[in-house]
């Protein structure tokens, strides 16, 4: 759809894993070091006097096409930072239990363990199956599996480690219904798979930009329907939103307001063009994999936004040592970077369709 050379990718790579970290297009590298020489040329008249409208007028362009006003998210420089926020936020005790699926981030999993041991909470996780049939298995299996005296759920509305897209909208309905909050871990949605966030209904959302919406690395947006504490406590920690989290001590803004270079960008294409194209892409990509290795799709098409995860032809240890050993071999080897996760006992790969991507990639 659009000539790998709009990238800054090393040409030699066979580049299968934009769901890691993204890959930037020159010409937003280019809008960033722009931003990056205004700031240089006055340091202080830029981040004092104009970043905060600057950022202002970047949300106006970010927010909206998520389904929330400018005023309602706030940037962060990942969604693990946003998901920090919103659950130490909480002020989580010994009376709490933060449940989220087997399928969700590690980071976030992390973050749980941490809280228990800072807060006595408790973390419980929920078994979801994998592969699948169908999004009725995902809302069957945390119904199911619901632990008892649940205050606050993360769910993921794209899974890292399997690439599914999960029945967010659905899930945080669930619950609501047992009386719970309900976080949702976009991380992986914005550019990817439509969201409106007013529908949705979450307590709290993070979502990334330099995934799958072209922006530079540090880019990501939170959103919260509660008071939410900055992750850094700073000047202007009790002034609001914005003025809390875009200010957290002298940092480096141009990702920020790059993003909204980066959704021009990838508006100029066409969002919904992008999308369509790099579904169709990764179905190609399955459909052809799955021959080759004579293996089954993990889960029905839809299901799968840009990314699938699917079992290797052959069987590899399912530890985090061996996905991460697979993964450098595949690379020195044959110099394509493909993400290995262990999932289930055994390794599995999981690719990304981005717009620089053609079937020969794969």
């Amino acid at each position: 759809m659009i000539e790998r050379s709009a990238f800054a990718l090393d040409p030699d790579v066979c580049f299968l894993n934009n769901g890691s970290f993204g890959a930037t297009p020159r010409a937003v590298l280019a809008a960033q070091d722009r931003w990056r020489s205004a700031l240089e040329s006055q340091p202080v008249a830029f981040l004092v006097d104009r970043l905060p409208n600057l950022l202002e007028a970047a949300l106006e362009v970010l927010a909206p096409p998520l389904g929330a006003s400018p005023g309602e998210v706030a940037f962060v420089p990942n969604a693990t930072t946003g998901m920090e926020a919103l659950l130490r936020s909480l002020r989580l005790g010994p009376n709490d239990v933060l449940a989220v699926t087997d399928q969700g981030y590690n980071a976030v999993q992390e973050l749980g363990n941490a809280l228990t041991e800072q807060t006595g909470c408790r973390l419980a996780i929920v078994p979801v199956p994998f592969p699948l049939t169908g999004p009725d298995e995902v809302l069957d299996a945390v119904a199911r599996g619901w632990p008892p005296g649940t205050t606050v759920a993360v769910f993921d509305h794209v899974t890292s480690p399997t690439g599914l897209v999960f029945p967010a909208a659905q899930l945080v309905q669930l619950a609501h219904e047992r009386g719970a909050l309900a976080f949702v871990d976009g991380a992986h949605v914005p550019g990817q798979v439509p969201v409106h966030l007013g529908d949705l209904g979450a307590d709290g959302w993070v979502g990334n930009l330099h995934k799958w919406q072209y922006a530079p690395k540090s880019a990501a947006l939170v959103h919260s329907r509660r008071p939410l504490l900055p992750p850094v406590t700073s000047h202007n920690w009790k002034l609001g939103l914005h003025a809390a989290f875009h200010w957290p001590g002298t940092f480096d803004p141009t990702p920020w307001l790059a993003a909204a270079d980066a959704r021009r960008w990838a508006e100029a294409i066409g969002i919904d063009a992008i999308q369509a194209w790099t579904r169709a892409l990764r179905a190609e990509a399955v459909a052809l994999l799955c021959a080759a290795w004579n293996v089954a799709p993990p889960a029905p098409d839809a299901m799968l936004g840009a990314m699938a995860t699917l079992p290797l032809p052959f069987h590899v240890e399912g530890s985090r040592e061996a996905a991460a050993a697979l993964r450098r071999e595949i690379w020195e080897r044959h110099r394509i970077e493909v993400a290995v996760v262990p999932i289930a006992g055994r390794c599995w790969v999981r690719i990304s369709a981005q717009i620089f991507n053609r079937i020969e990639d794969y």
